[in-house]
C-alpha cells in the first residue's frame, strides 16, 4: 500500500517548523552607501533565505491591507499576512509598516516593511551569529543630524531612507528657529515621550510642522 502523503488538516503548524529549521541564518550584510552606518538585511534576503522552504512546504503569504494613513510623503499601515498551507490550515500575523517617498512609492516601502517583520517573526530568523545580537552588542555607528547650531543628537538608524532622514531633520532645525537643542530635545520629549534619538522619520517631519504652526 502506498504511503498517504497528502498534507493532514492542521499542517500549517509543522510545515512552519520545518520552514524554520530550514532556513539557514540571514546575515546584517548591507550598509546604507552613504550617511549614518547601520546593518540591516534587507526583503530581498529574508525572501531568498526563506523562497526554497516554503515552496517545498507548499507555505504562501496573502497579504490584506486592514489599515492605511496617508501624511504627505509618509505611509503608514497595517498589513495582515495570513500563511496558508496546502490543507488550508494558516496562521495570520498583523504587522505595521512605514513608508516615505515624494513620488509614488511610500505605500510600496510600508508594505515591504511590514512583511519582513511578519517574515522574521513566524519563521523567528537568526543572524549568523546566534550568541550575539548585533543590535544589542555593537556600537552604534553615529548619525549626522547634528546641525551647526547644535539642534539634534545622534544615534538613530532611520528606516525610510537616508535622504529622508536628513531632510526631515533639515526641517526641525529651519522651524526651529531661535530654540536650542536643549530646547528642541525637551519639546520632542513632552511631545512624544521619548529621546530625540528614538523618533522614526516620520515623526521626524511631523515634529517640524509642529514647529511650523506653533
Amino acid at each position: 500500500m502506498a504511503e498517504n502523503t497528502a498534507p493532514q488538516p492542521g499542517d500549517i503548524f509543522n510545515l512552519l517548523s520545518q520552514v524554520m529549521t530550514a532556513i539557514k541564518p540571514v546575515g546584517k550584510d548591507n550598509v546604507p552607501k552613504s550617511g549614518p552606518q547601520f546593518n540591516y538585511r534587507s526583503i530581498d534576503d529574508i525572501q531568498n533565505a526563506a523562497h526554497d522552504a516554503m515552496c517545498e512546504a507548499g507555505i504562501f503569504i496573502v497579504p490584506r491591507v486592514v489599515e492605511i494613513n496617508h501624511y504627505d510623503a509618509i505611509t503608514e499601515l497595517t498589513v495582515e499576512h495570513t500563511f496558508y498551507a496546502p490543507d488550508g490550515s494558516c496562521v495570520v500575523a498583523v504587522s505595521p509598516g512605514q513608508g516615505m517617498d515624494s513620488r509614488d512609492k511610500s505605500t510600496n516601502i510600508g508594505m515591504t516593511a511590514a512583511l519582513k517583520v511578519s517574515m522574521g517573526t513566524v519563521f523567528n530568523l537568526h543572524t549568523k551569529d546566534t550568541m550575539i545580537d548585533p543590535e544589542i552588542n555593537s556600537t552604534p555607528a553615529p548619525n549626522t543630524r547634528t546641525n551647526a547650531d547644535g539642534v539634534g543628537g545622534q544615534g538613530e538608524t532611520p528606516a525610510t531612507g537616508d535622504a529622508a532622514f536628513h531632510a526631515a531633520w533639515a526641517d526641525v532645525k529651519a522651524a526651529a528657529g531661535t530654540m536650542t537643542s536643549q530646547q528642541v530635545d525637551a519639546a520632542i520629549r513632552d511631545k512624544y515621550g521619548k529621546e530625540p534619538d528614538d523618533l522614526t522619520t516620520a515623526q521626524i517631519v511631523l515634529f517640524a510642522k509642529h514647529l511650523t504652526n506653533s
